[in-house]
């Protein structure tokens, strides 16, 4: 590429487009005006978007695939009238190509994103819904309490050295992913609904078992899991992957969360989760839940990051956990780095720890 500054954005646009955020919030940063004067750069951008491998195997959703590269197409061509004068201004064939072949593509419901860690050198891939509830669940797509989370994670990720942690409501895995990155000794991934456990082992798969070569849409839901036969709470696991960090998924409902089970747990480091605070009638059995894990598996921290959609309902949440004797810290919110995610609402983020 002719232009160091033109490879940065880029690079930047790339980053976007891979984890879907929305066109009307996409920084374009004046692109356009270096593309049409650098076809190579416009190659590049395509082959970093849609036809890179990783979106070729792991397709973004089609439409949001079409509406990118019409966005690319309908400023290229207004650069070019403005720039008119200059006979080296082109759009490149390939261009025109890809969204052809979009166009033809039929609509699938297997949809991905992909999120470029820039620390770490690599993208975690994550098999996601597109709508806000899906089969009466919020759990199968990332929100951005979680990508505060994750951020937070890396900035801090020498406190997870060696640890053994547990994630409440796991979701779509992301921070499982991102702890993984970190160096701990043991992850739980946890979480209570069955198509979101079916769609978390997936996503486990195609970043831990490198299932993401011969990933097949048709593929089982369990098809290649190892089992850790022996395990003291096997009954409740669907996926294991030997580590380090060893990494299992469990089914676990915080109201069937008791003594004996978190003694077969053994002892936790840290508990974190992110956006699990939104339902009130589910405060009871999480707080229960926090109470008694923390009571018998020598929890020592317990991070929390809140969209704060409804003031009262946090609010709600924090005087149960205040009543149940945990102390409360708010933490400062990351710097935006290795993920992306809006700001209208906002985000908090707490440390909690209980007085025994």
């Amino acid at each position: 590429m002719s232009c160091p500054v033109t490879k940065e954005k880029v690079e930047f646009v790339t980053k976007q487009f891979l984890c879907n955020v929305p066109l009307n919030n996409f920084q374009w940063n004046d692109i356009f005006s270096d593309l049409i004067l650098d076809e190579i750069a416009q190659q590049t951008l395509l082959d970093s978007t849609i036809n890179s491998n990783l979106v070729l195997h792991l397709p973004l959703p089609t439409n949001y695939q079409k509406s990118f590269l019409k966005r690319i197409i309908d400023c290229l061509e207004e650069c070019r009238q403005r720039y008119s004068e200059l006979k080296e201004t082109v759009i490149c064939d390939e261009i025109y190509s890809a969204y052809g072949r979009l166009v033809a593509i039929a609509v699938t419901e297997d949809n991905f994103k992909h999120y470029m860690i820039k620390d770490k050198d690599k993208v975690i891939s994550l098999k996601e819904s597109n709508n806000l509830i899906s089969d009466g669940t919020t759990g199968l797509r990332t929100w951005q309490a979680a990508l505060v989370l994750s951020e937070w994670i890396f900035k801090n990720e020498s406190l997870f050295k060696n640890e053994t942690i547990m994630e409440l409501g796991a979701g779509v895995g992301l921070i499982g992913l991102v702890l993984r990155e970190c160096s701990p000794k043991k992850i739980y991934l946890t979480d209570c609904h069955q198509t979101v456990l079916n769609n978390l082992c997936k996503n486990l798969k195609i970043n831990i078992d490198k299932y993401r070569d011969k990933y097949r849409p048709d593929a089982q839901e369990n098809e290649d899991s190892s089992f850790p036969r022996g395990f003291p709470i096997e009954d409740r696991c669907l996926y294991h992957n030997v580590g380090p960090p060893d990494t299992y998924v469990l089914k676990l409902p915080w109201e069937e969360v008791n003594i004996e089970e978190c003694h077969k747990l053994g002892v936790i480091d840290s508990i974190i989760a992110a956006d699990i605070v939104y339902d009130e009638d589910s405060f009871v059995a999480l707080v229960g839940a926090l109470k008694c894990l923390t009571e018998s598996c020598s929890v020592k921290r317990v991070i929390f990051s809140c969209t704060e959609r409804n003031p009262e309902t946090l609010k709600s949440f924090l005087l149960q956990m205040n009543s149940a004797s945990f102390f409360q810290q708010e933490l400062e919110i990351p710097v935006q780095n290795n993920f992306i995610w809006p700001t209208d609402t906002p985000v908090k983020l707490f440390s909690f720890k209980r007085s025994l």
